[in-house]
């Protein structure tokens, strides 16, 4: 069977053209671009759609945004899946400062975060360690980024050896489809207002926290990180 026929197939068997023509159309109406190629070309956007659907069929994350040939990013909507605990993390921190955070991690430099944004703590964190009986044992670095309104935040979390933070809730990141932009496996969740991201990089464990910020700020906030 030739290409042509094997598409046609699949077509006729799992894609309905009537309904999923109305909801490709009504979503294009909040984008602009994808408004100009719908209007001007059929033929590509057809293949298009069918592309996401074949995507969206076997995933149940709860968006996907295709950025480019090499970046495939799918949103993880995990705002029925979080299970929230108690516990006390026993540890401390002390505030650093930025040249000192740029000397461990040059890498941070390049963050790309809006304008209106400014560094608000850097903090290095400490758990207790059982074997000296101290607060030695090195939890992390944690940059948090604020705006000018405090209603938005970027909170950055540098891990030593630890895949993601500890928090009052569970988040059971199994089932979470990953990511791939810049050839790096991110995890990307969103969860109501708030977005959760993990990934490794140049062998640093990184957990990401923000909140109101856009999705196309969130992707430029990683593509700086892993450039």
């Amino acid at each position: 069977m030739n290409n042509k026929n094997r598409l046609k197939q699949i077509i006729e068997k799992d894609f309905n053209i009537d309904n999923n023509y109305h909801f490709i159309k009504k979503k294009m109406k909040s984008n602009y671009k994808l408004n100009i190629i719908f209007k001007y070309s059929l033929i590509p956007i057809c293949i298009i759609i069918l592309s996401i659907f074949i995507i969206n069929k076997n995933s149940n994350t709860n968006n996907i945004l295709i950025n480019n040939e090499q970046d495939n990013i799918i949103i993880n909507d995990i705002s029925n899946d979080i299970n929230t605990t108690t516990f006390d993390i026993n540890g401390k921190s002390e505030d650093i400062n930025i040249d000192t955070l740029y000397e461990i991690y040059p890498l941070l430099k390049n963050i790309k975060v809006p304008n209106n944004y400014s560094i608000k703590r850097i903090i290095k964190s400490y758990l207790f360690n059982e074997i000296t009986n101290k607060y030695d044992k090195l939890y992390g670095y944690n940059i948090i980024y604020v705006n000018e309104s405090n209603d938005k935040s970027i909170d950055i979390f540098l891990l030593n050896d630890m895949t993601k933070r500890l928090r009052c809730f569970n988040i059971n990141t199994n089932n979470i489809e990953n990511s791939i932009i810049n050839n790096i496996n991110i995890k990307i969740m969103k969860e109501n207002i708030n977005y959760y991201i993990l990934f490794t990089y140049n062998n640093i464990n990184f957990d990401i926290e923000v909140q109101n910020l856009k999705e196309e700020d969130i992707i430029s906030l990683i593509k700086s990180i892993v450039y």
